[in-house]
């Protein structure tokens, strides 16, 4: 998908877009893999607002072969505290099949490798409007944290919020 059907599809819905080298972006649960290629990151504005992004990821297996794979992610900030085993069973009772959940530090992180998830998906939207409205409570303000002189270089808020 283009870059410029993804940017009008964020402008049509009020989200933040960007693309740029995944590393950056992905939660910390996937910045191991050794080549990645982000696709798409969207920002969801919002006191409780949270990220969702695709890219393509290489892992060097040997010198001359690589396994590659599409990761479709969203990433919701929890509060501090006990919120993360809260989060987890909540989730547990919306997670369609095929999708993992993490947590990583003080991020609920749900991702899949289906390749046929698109950014655009209706589906895809529709099942997170519902996973933030079932984890809204237990949801915390979301920072970046990409080095200040970087961020104010991009213009990139600390918080993902209208």
């Amino acid at each position: 998908m283009s870059a410029r059907r993804l940017r009008r599809f964020a402008q049509e819905r009020g989200l933040l877009f960007e693309r740029e080298v995944a590393a950056r972006r992905s939660p910390a649960v996937f910045r191991q893999y050794d080549r990645q290629t982000l696709v798409g990151w969207f920002g969801v504005p919002g006191p409780t607002g949270f990220e969702v992004g695709q890219s393509v990821r290489a892992r060097a297996i040997t010198d001359e072969t690589a396994y590659t794979s599409r990761i479709t992610w969203a990433a919701f900030a929890l509060r501090p505290g006990d919120g993360a085993r809260v989060a987890l069973r909540i989730i547990a009772g919306v997670l369609p099949s095929g999708w993992n959940v993490e947590i990583d530090d003080d991020e609920l992180v749900l991702w899949t490798l289906r390749r046929r998830t698109r950014l655009t998906s209706t589906r895809l939207w529709t099942w997170l409007e519902k996973a933030h409205g079932v984890l809204e409570p237990l949801l915390a303000r979301p920072a970046r944290v990409s080095a200040p002189a970087v961020r104010e270089r991009r213009g990139i808020r600390l918080a993902i919020e209208a």
